[in-house]
């Protein structure tokens, strides 16, 4: 009688842990699939926010917008033709622009410098808006 209460015991005891191990694992996989799920949608969403911005820098950045925007900020005109070398070699060897060890906070550059500034100005007209 005695070894049938130990074999029950011990059957009882096995089927408990294995009940709890089987209770622990699946809410472990309930956690993780949550968790995919969830991720999955952040995904989701950020792929769609990546469409949007793409669609809407294509938007602005139309030719004709350009156009329309660098012919009322910038005093760029058509070339004269005293700025156009016939050759080649009239150019200096060494160029600042295109020396590697030539400091880049050493070149003053106007034209950036007022592209800066248009930038600014459109940015806060967009903020006004």
């Amino acid at each position: 009688m005695r070894i049938v209460k130990i074999s029950t015991l011990i059957a009882v005891s096995c089927a408990f842990i294995s009940g709890a191990t089987l209770f622990w694992v699946s809410q472990k996989v309930q956690k993780a699939e949550r968790d995919i799920a969830r991720l999955e949608k952040e995904k989701n969403s950020e792929e769609e926010m990546m469409r949007v911005l793409k669609a809407e820098w294509d938007y602005l950045n139309r030719p004709d917008r350009l156009e329309t925007l660098a012919k009322e900020h910038l005093d760029y005109g058509a070339i004269d033709s005293d700025y156009i070398l016939d050759n080649a070699s009239l150019l200096p060897n060494k160029s600042p622009l295109y020396t590697p060890h030539y400091k880049h906070s050493q070149i003053n550059y106007p034209k950036e410098q007022k592209l800066e500034n248009i930038i600014e100005n459109l940015t806060y007209e967009e903020d006004k808006q």
